[in-house]
């Protein structure tokens, strides 16, 4: 009867780590993805009004989208470091995300589109130890209609 006791209890704890990670890296995934929308909503919107406000000054430009601001943005949002092609999130010296090959893209006409593209890569941890590296693909949009 002991040895189904124990055994029962290391098969539930073994479980509950396995939903406990699980949960963890949903909601690391949910974080970035809003914070990330929510930049790219808020650059869309900027690009928009400058846009408005060259027609309003007789200078028909294009939409100006700045990759540099989304980006610091996002940066100061998640509390991220960029290191060449990709931002890192790391907190007493362990990685808790990455995002890898960021990609901004833009279409203009009667409707301003914004696209990122990226991979967020997130350690998995299993008693302790990383035994793989979740990798999300993500891609976002933002739009805006010119009235």
């Amino acid at each position: 009867m002991t040895f189904f006791a124990v055994t029962l209890v290391l098969v539930l704890s073994i479980i509950f780590a396995g939903i406990f990670e699980y949960v963890r890296v949903y909601t690391i995934a949910n974080t970035v993805k809003t914070a990330i929308q929510r930049d790219l909503k808020s650059t869309v919107m900027q690009a928009a009004k400058d846009s408005f406000q060259s027609v309003k000054q007789y200078s028909l430009s294009s939409p100006v989208v700045s990759r540099d601001t989304l980006e610091n943005n996002i940066c100061s949002d998640l509390g991220l470091v960029k290191q060449g092609n990709s931002f890192n999130c790391i907190s007493k010296k362990t990685t808790k995300f990455n995002i890898e090959n960021p990609v901004l893209t833009y279409t203009a006409g009667s409707t301003l589109i914004l696209t990122y593209t990226f991979s967020l890569k997130i350690p998995v941890y299993f008693i302790g130890k990383q035994i793989e590296t979740a990798n999300i693909p993500m891609t976002l949009n933002a739009t805006y209609q010119f009235k």
